[in-house]
């Protein structure tokens, strides 16, 4: 019982840790989150911008606003301060009304954009009150949050597998089957366009919940792209085939392995002369062989998958 006990924390841990790297920060007061993101809105160049949202109340900023942005300089010698500041006014941040989604509603927020060209080393960020207008008119408190970190997501959509029965990653080694449905695996604090090969599928709010989707009904490759104020946020290319085509590339890929796993114990002999370790690793192999040939039989009876509506 203590052996299970120990083992379920292990695995709520381990989930803490995966989620970590894709949550974006929150704080309380005036600004609701917060973060850093680049987008190529120009030519040849990056747009890398410190942004917050303001929280519900809070409709523009004021005349007085200041934001002062403490960031590491590593470019100086290490025997200087390396801590330096950046001040930016009003006239200097871009401010966007944006839909916002939050306990199944949505809503309108103000979204703030400070052009910063050093996002990696950044300590902190700090707003003094009186900084933004409230909707009762009241003075806003003073804000600050401390490292923002990099909105980023090279492989935000999955795949949705007919023949697999369970989501997969889109560009993991198995193509879409046709009838497949790709899905959006995560939530972004910042609205986004979906686009499919150039045409537009979907608007979605700043934190809408994981899980818009739409369904490939047509054979080839396909690019499909977030896109944030008008610019790529990330793009995957994909290829769909028929749902058959699917259902034989994931029983060659099961049976290959598992051939690799019998032969193993083969080099058994010459393996445990060069280097006893691995020959006695060899000569396990065969105690694998039985979970390998159960995943066979699964491969196979994925045929029944296909016929399922």
């Amino acid at each position: 019982m203590l052996k299970k006990r120990i083992l379920s924390v292990c695995l709520i841990l381990a989930m803490l840790l995966v989620c970590v790297p894709f949550a974006f920060a929150q704080t309380a007061g005036p600004i609701a989150d917060y973060g850093c993101i680049a987008l190529p809105r120009r030519p040849g160049d990056l747009d890398r911008m410190v942004f917050f949202t303001l929280a519900q109340g809070y409709t523009a900023l004021t005349e007085t606003f200041r934001v002062v942005i403490r960031y590491e300089d590593y470019d100086v010698p290490v025997t200087e301060d390396q801590m330096r500041e950046y001040t930016a006014d009003a006239s200097q941040v871009e401010t966007v009304q944006i839909p916002y989604y939050e306990n199944g509603t949505h809503q309108t927020r103000l979204q703030c954009f400070v052009p910063f060209e050093r996002l990696s080393g950044i300590v902190s960020v700090e707003i003094p009150a009186g900084s933004f207008a409230y909707v009762d008119g009241s003075a806003s408190p003073a804000a600050s949050f401390n490292r923002p970190q990099l909105l980023f997501h090279s492989t935000p959509f999955n795949c949705r597998s007919k023949v697999m029965q369970d989501t997969i990653s889109l560009n993991g080694g198995l193509d879409v089957g046709v009838g497949d449905q790709i899905v959006l695996s995560c939530e972004l604090p910042v609205p986004v366009s979906v686009w499919l090969d150039g045409e537009k599928k979907a608007d979605l709010d700043a934190h809408t919940p994981a899980g818009t989707s739409f369904t490939m009904d047509t054979e080839g490759t396909h690019t499909v792209q977030l896109r944030v104020m008008g610019a790529e946020f990330s793009s995957q290319t994909f290829r769909v085939v028929p749902q058959m085509q699917v259902y034989k590339d994931q029983l060659g890929a099961v049976t290959e392995d598992v051939g690799l796993l019998f032969l193993a114990p083969l080099a058994a002999p010459v393996a445990f002369v060069i280097m006893p370790p691995a020959g006695i690793a060899a000569a396990l192999a065969p105690l694998y062989a039985g979970g390998g040939i159960i995943e066979v039989f699964a491969a196979v009876f994925r045929v029944f998958n296909l016929l399922k509506r």
